[in-house]
């Protein structure tokens, strides 16, 4: 029985313990007219230790709570009930930050803070505006100036595979809004202004595994234009996309383009997605999960699929572009040469001329004595300027025509160095405009030849008869063990009989 009593007691004593702390809690709770009175005491404007362009990550908010608890404390407000405020009043400012934050709906929010005190869901509110510690540098000419500047839109930026494979989405947003600033900075070419981009609450950046969307309740993001730091614009520029974009080296076929780019996927991503079932399309097709969010002309615009989640579900979507190529043809011979950029000058000329001179002939035939005696020849040279040149770090691409009565899976590329020593190249063969070209790669250029290679069947047999020779003149095994087993035995018995009788 006083096991029981004892429970009970203990339960009306917590009981009473919770009844008391809600009867003290209910007596302190501030009141409508208390509320008021300290909204009251604050000023319609509050300057902070703060520049324009530093309101960023809540800055400002701070700032403000900070005077505002000062001014609390000076009229006499207990500290106590400040402290029960802190649960029930909010000081927002809207701010920028690539951490979210609120996105301004006008360049007026920029400079306006709302303190709200929630009394029992009544809610009483004061506006009150900033002032910044640069508002002195304020100048109308600055802001007519950023205000009547235009600027062209950006539909979507190019990044690379790499940016498009990290999976830490806050730094992949962080990395795209620096590219977005540096774009909109550039157009004005003034070093003085600072754009910033503004987020809404909840930014994201994906859309899917190779295009990323900055994201928010907003639907789109707008930049803060600032000129010496003093905020003069803001614009909303939509949604624009990263896209990723392959540069595909000037060597690879357009037939192997898209196996080139998976293959550049599934290296970059590795194991952190499952490639093995990507394909890829040229175009954008309206029927794919966030089509609408790319641009259909976007040139070279290719469309990624993982079919394992079905034809709707696109991997995503990148440019591929193919490197960028300098190329000539010689007029006489039809000899043609193609060459990334950076390896030759931007006026390079390709000139080949048929090799007529009997001494060069004579060389190239007693080089070629074993090999071919059906072949072309050229001395083929690059010009820049009119100036005789050679490739710099790299190589360039040869095409030479093929003869019609070569026989084109028997060819062989040579250059015929000034000794008469020749250098073999491995060559492709493939076909423009209807005639069919030997192509290959040098980092030199000097006299060349396509040959016909020769298949010497009297070589043939003769080579197949001395291996037959070879082999009927190898010892017989058993043969040769039988003969010196007996020339033994015989001179065994000859001593043996001369030792007997002599």
């Amino acid at each position: 029985m006083k096991k029981y009593f004892k429970a009970i007691l203990l339960f009306l004593v917590l009981l009473l313990t919770m009844l008391l702390s809600t009867k003290v809690q209910a007596t302190t709770t501030i009141t409508e007219e208390k509320a008021q009175q300290m909204l009251d005491m604050i000023p319609d404007s509050i300057e902070i230790d703060l520049k324009e362009i530093e309101n960023i990550n809540n800055q400002a908010e701070e700032l403000i709570k900070e005077n505002v608890h000062n001014i609390w404390t000076k009229n006499e407000i207990n500290m106590d009930e400040i402290k029960e405020l802190e649960n029930q009043y909010k000081i927002r400012v809207f701010n920028v930050g690539t951490d979210g934050g609120y996105q301004y709906s006008s360049i007026n929010d920029f400079y306006e803070a709302k303190i709200t005190i929630d009394v029992n869901g009544v809610l009483k509110e004061k506006k009150v505006k900033i002032v910044y510690s640069n508002h002195k540098n304020y100048n109308t000419n600055d802001e007519q100036y950023v205000k009547n500047y235009k600027i062209e839109n950006k539909k979507y930026f190019e990044t690379d595979l790499k940016f498009a494979s990290l999976r830490n989405f806050e730094k992949r947003l962080d990395q795209f809004l620096k590219m977005i600033n540096q774009y909109y900075e550039s157009l004005f070419n003034d070093k003085d202004i600072t754009v910033l981009t503004s987020l809404g609450a909840g930014a994201s950046m994906e859309l899917n595994e190779l295009i990323g969307i900055p994201d928010d309740e907003f639907g789109s993001c707008a930049i803060m234009i600032f000129k010496n730091d003093v905020l003069y614009d803001l614009r909303y520029i939509g949604t624009p996309a990263s896209i990723p974009v392959i540069t595909v080296p000037y060597n690879i076929d357009d037939t192997e383009i898209s196996s080139y780019a998976l293959n550049q996927i599934k290296t970059t991503f590795g194991t952190s997605y499952d490639t093995s079932n990507l394909s890829i399309k040229k175009g954008v097709s309206e029927s794919v999960d966030g089509s609408e969010y790319i641009d259909k002309n976007i040139p070279n615009i290719y469309t990624v699929y993982d079919n394992a989640k079905g034809n709707n579900y696109p991997f995503g979507w990148l440019i591929i572009n193919k490197e960028e190529v300098i190329t000539s043809t010689d007029k006489e011979t039809n000899i043609q040469f193609k060459a990334p950029k950076d390896v030759v000058p931007e006026n390079t000329v390709l000139e080949a001329k048929v090799i007529n001179d009997e001494t060069t002939l004579n060389q190239i035939r007693v080089s070629l004595q074993d090999i071919s005696t059906k072949y072309v020849t050229y001395d083929i040279t690059l010009k820049s300027n009119n100036v005789v040149i050679q490739p710099q770090n790299g190589k360039v691409q040869v095409s030479i025509p093929i003869p019609d009565d070569f026989d084109k899976n028997n060819l062989v590329v040579y250059r015929i160095e000034p000794n008469g020593n020749k250098i073999a190249y491995e060559i492709k063969l493939k076909s423009i405009d209807g005639q069919d070209y030997a192509v290959f790669e040098t980092d030199h250029f000097s006299n060349y030849v396509l040959a016909e290679k020769v298949i010497d069947t009297t070589l043939q047999q003769d080579s197949t008869m001395n291996k037959e020779h070879i082999l009927d003149n190898e010892p017989k095994t058993g043969v040769t063990n039988n003969l010196i087993f007996i020339v033994g035995t015989i001179t065994i018995i000859g001593i043996i009989l001369i030792k007997k009788y002599l």
